[in-house]
């Protein structure tokens, strides 16, 4: 996939070979052993629920000063597309002041601390398809019977699926975000008038059904849990570096949760990608860069266990997709 926000190249060095972030790497650093499913020397794969509680508390005593010396640079960094150079400019200029590691190193963090592991699949050069589900085993593609791989057999082209519960739990370690959440709730419907997507027909129904995943019926009903989570999801295409009708474009894969109040949902910071199509065309089967999520979204009503740090609480988190707007290409 072109489209890549974070640099994760394996050193922070310039042209010369030296590395002028000013920042070392510290042995005693508690994260330096860290894995993911690591926290603190508890292995979290297998986790029962009475360790949760431990691991939570552990997970929030572990950030030191330089910790968060260290995140703040790192959002300084997104939030102003601030480039590599500039950012290990940054970090020499205040060494004196602060010791702020490598940007590797604070990426591998980030991705320790969020629990986000993005998944790469193969798709075609011209992005008609992902080679997911029954293209799995595809060498080209169907439409414009371009090879998938490179002299070297190598992917020539990949698309990132950046996965979603991680993003949807997190919400729930934030008593704030709790709050903020809690609108579908505390929705009040009045027959015949129409305020929000919870007014329609189609949510008012889901709540009397039960859940029905491959045939399957699960136990509990649609929206049974205070807690439960409604979202959307949205796949309109846009034009790259302003160029006009028919250049090339790209269709950002972005949820919209349903659970925030509407005049905050749409806001920037509130909205998910979950990925990003690329270019230079449009795809001809977007259901195949759908599957991952699709598969996502199977787990996710099916129930995932997850901590709410105001109740301090593990519970069973279910997040339903209700809406789809669907695909528009510039």
């Amino acid at each position: 996939m072109d489209l890549d926000p974070i640099d994760n190249s394996m050193d922070s060095e310039d042209s010369d070979g030296s590395n002028i972030s000013g920042a070392v790497y510290d042995e005693g650093d508690p994260w330096g052993n860290y894995d993911e499913g690591d926290f603190g020397g508890a292995v979290v794969n297998g986790l029962d629920i009475d360790n949760e509680l431990a691991i939570y508390d552990i997970c929030n005593n572990i950030l030191n000063d330089r910790d968060r010396d260290d995140i703040r640079a790192f959002y300084l960094r997104i939030k102003s597309n601030m480039s590599r150079f500039n950012f290990d400019l940054m970090c020499r200029s205040f060494s004196h002041k602060m010791e702020i590691n490598s940007l590797y190193t604070i990426t591998r963090r980030m991705a320790v601390l969020s629990d986000v592991n993005v998944t790469q699949y193969d798709c075609c050069i011209n992005s008609c398809l992902a080679y997911t589900g029954k293209h799995t085993e595809l060498d080209e593609c169907p439409y414009c019977h371009e090879p998938r791989l490179d002299k070297d057999h190598q992917p020539r082209r990949q698309f990132m699926y950046i996965p979603l519960f991680p993003r949807l739990a997190a919400s729930f370690q934030s008593p704030d975000m709790i709050n903020k959440l809690s609108y579908r709730a505390n929705f009040q419907h009045t027959v015949g008038q129409i305020h929000d997507v919870f007014s329609g027909e189609n949510y008012q129904a889901m709540k009397s059904r039960r859940v029905v995943v491959d045939g399957e019926i699960l136990p509990h009903k649609f929206f049974s849990d205070e807690r439960d989570i409604a979202f959307g999801l949205c796949t309109d295409g846009f034009l790259l570096f302003g160029r006009k009708r028919g250049g090339p474009s790209a269709t950002p894969l972005l949820v919209k949760n349903y659970n925030l109040a509407p005049h905050i949902r749409t806001h920037l910071e509130n909205l998910i990608c979950v990925g990003v199509i690329p270019g230079p065309k449009q795809p001809k089967d977007l259901t195949s860069f759908l599957t991952p999520f699709d598969d996502e979204c199977a787990s996710m009503v099916k129930g995932i266990s997850c901590f709410d740090s105001m109740s301090r609480k593990v519970f069973t988190l279910h997040a339903y997709l209700s809406q789809i707007f669907p695909f528009r290409h510039p």
